[in-house]
């Protein structure tokens, strides 16, 4: 417990730093940027989630993927090699996806249409290419998740596949109040 309430704790001054960083590679003013980007981060609706569902809280995830992205596109912009950024990309995807696997879809959707908008405000095709292939990362980010998954979970290939949402026998309809299930302790209308 004293890790994970390190780990929140460091999520904050890690935010701070990056939305910084963000800030810095804009060209804001270092005193205004200093100051927005302590506030930004302790005025963030995920701050909320402090007292509920934390491993959503860490919003260094996202400001360090903004950033990355914003390394890449002025590495791109400027016809120099991005491939340092979008490693870090990668790695920080996998790590987001092993505090809470919501981070990977939320952050692949960002990383993913960047590359495609990216893509269209190029001026010749080899740099589209090279915009595009950075929509390449959350698909490269869910392989090597899974697959690490696979790789440190024994027990994988015996848990059930279709035991939660979507299984046909958790949909409500009308045979459900004839259907007793053994793990609920409720009372059937029928039997």
């Amino acid at each position: 417990i004293p890790l994970f309430h390190f780990l929140m704790l460091a999520n904050l001054l890690l935010a701070s730093a990056l939305a910084f960083g963000i800030g810095r590679r804009l060209g804001f003013n270092p005193w205004l940027n200093a100051t927005m980007s302590i506030g930004i981060v302790w005025a963030s609706p995920q701050m909320f989630r402090f007292f509920g569902n934390m491993n959503m809280a860490f919003s260094s995830f996202y400001l360090g993927a903004m950033l990355l992205l914003l390394i890449c596109h002025q590495r791109l912009q400027q016809g120099e090699r991005y491939w340092k950024p979008a490693l870090g990309l990668l790695g920080l995807l996998v790590l987001a996806a092993f505090f809470h696997l919501y981070h990977l879809p939320i952050l692949g959707v960002m990383v993913g249409s960047f590359g495609v908008f990216a893509a269209f405000f190029q001026k010749n095709w080899p740099q589209r290419l090279r915009a595009l292939s950075l929509s390449a990362i959350p698909l490269a980010a869910l392989i090597v998740t899974l697959g690490f998954i696979r790789l440190i979970d024994q027990y994988y290939a015996l848990r059930p596949v279709g035991n939660g949402y979507g299984l046909a026998d958790w949909w409500l309809s009308s045979g459900a109040i004839f259907r007793a299930y053994g793990f609920l302790k409720m009372p059937q209308f029928v039997r």
